[in-house]
């Protein structure tokens, strides 16, 4: 016995003529015993018939192949974005892997990392190549709803960060807290401070002055640059902590502290002023 609602699903397919004759006769006697399918089913041949009687335009020879040509753009478009749907986590997962690597070479010119267990080694390789690979995913990937940012807040990171190893090989922070407590022009600011603000002092510079160039140069036109500069600022201080704790592994814990800390205000502070300072002068220049 066939129910009303298993009767009407199968309505439209009785008007195409898609029913097996074991599912049309069961249809067909149930809608002679049922009056309200019965109703249903009029109306469904009613609109039906009405449908078929009506003419439409063939459309333009252009128009038609418009539409064509959409529709195929559209086929290429969905097959490429499935390719690179699973293209896109592949390459950023190798570019992380080599970024950690080269990372992990430039650091071990300039600390011991003997002194530093194979456990955290491990731990510190895994967390940075997510972090790059995350990086990198946000570089390579689709703009997303919200606009090209993802994609910036990436470049300007990764640009950061090349600025950054750069000054740390010509100018090494601890060789600079060092000297800046030594030498006779800062001596007086630096004596105040313990060893964990000098380095949030430096650490604070360090960060900064790459932050700033890199959002100044790497950005276009944007609004609302301080809290876009706070958000870049934020993922370039994230790739910074793995190699800030390789660098302080042999010193206190107060070193990597104030270290960290200085590099995360001053890369906020540089994000956000780089980007205020490039919309400054666009708003001034009108470009």
């Amino acid at each position: 016995m066939m129910h009303c609602k298993a009767a009407q699903r199968e309505l439209l397919s009785l008007l195409r003529g898609e029913l097996s004759e074991g599912r049309r006769r069961r249809l067909t006697a149930h809608l002679s015993t049922c009056r309200p399918c019965g109703i249903v089913q009029r109306e469904f041949q009613a609109i039906w018939e009405t449908g078929g009687a009506l003419e439409f335009p063939t459309p333009p020879p252009e128009i038609r192949k418009s539409i064509q040509d959409a529709a195929t753009a559209a086929v290429r478009e969905a097959r490429w974005k499935k390719r690179h749907f699973l293209r896109v986590p592949a390459l950023a997962l190798l570019l992380g892997l080599a970024a950690t690597l080269l990372s992990a070479g430039i650091f071990s010119l300039r600390a011991d990392l003997s002194m530093i267990p194979p456990l955290n080694l491990t731990i510190v390789g895994a967390l940075w190549t997510t972090l790059y690979t995350f990086v990198f995913f946000l570089w390579l990937g689709e703009p997303s709803d919200q606009g090209p940012l993802p994609r910036q807040f990436s470049q300007i990171s990764l640009a950061a960060l090349g600025l950054f190893g750069v000054l740390s090989l010509l100018y090494p922070l601890d060789q600079s807290v060092h000297f800046c407590r030594y030498s006779s022009l800062t001596q007086p600011v630096f004596e105040r401070l313990s060893i964990g603000g000098a380095f949030f002092v430096l650490g604070m510079v360090y960060a900064f002055i790459p932050m700033t160039l890199a959002t100044y140069l790497s950005c276009g036109q944007t609004q609302r640059p301080l809290w876009k500069g706070a958000l870049a600022g934020g993922l370039f201080v994230l790739l910074l902590l793995p190699g800030l704790y390789l660098k302080c592994a042999p010193f206190t814990f107060g070193i990597l502290l104030g270290w960290s800390a200085g590099s995360l205000v001053g890369s906020v502070a540089g994000g956000s002023f780089g980007l205020w300072l490039r919309y400054q002068l666009q708003a001034r220049t009108g470009g």
